[in-house]
């Protein structure tokens, strides 16, 4: 899959990385619909907080559950539930 990745301060490259995996039984793997950056983000990209290996941005997003494993939380049940009526309602 494609990810923007911070190599060093002022450098992101869309970079393919490897595609995600379960590993837990509480993980999800999500289809990213929508991201944007956060301060944290900006401040790695200034420089203002150093990193030892590359790293990839963004960990503000939403989007669609494809794949799970296991029980899913209460609160995950509730959101995919509402996201379901939502889209269905429209």
């Amino acid at each position: 899959m494609k990810a923007a990745v911070f190599h060093a301060p002022g450098t992101i490259t869309c970079d393919t990385v490897d595609d995600p995996v379960i590993q837990d039984a509480n993980d999800i793997i999500l289809r990213v619909t929508s991201t944007a950056i956060c301060g944290s983000d900006l401040h790695m990209y200034s420089g203002g907080i150093p990193q030892a290996r590359p790293m990839v941005m963004g960990h503000e997003f939403m989007g669609i559950v494809e794949e799970r494993e296991g029980k899913t939380s209460m609160m995950l049940q509730k959101a995919m539930k509402s996201s379901i009526k939502k889209k269905t309602d429209v």
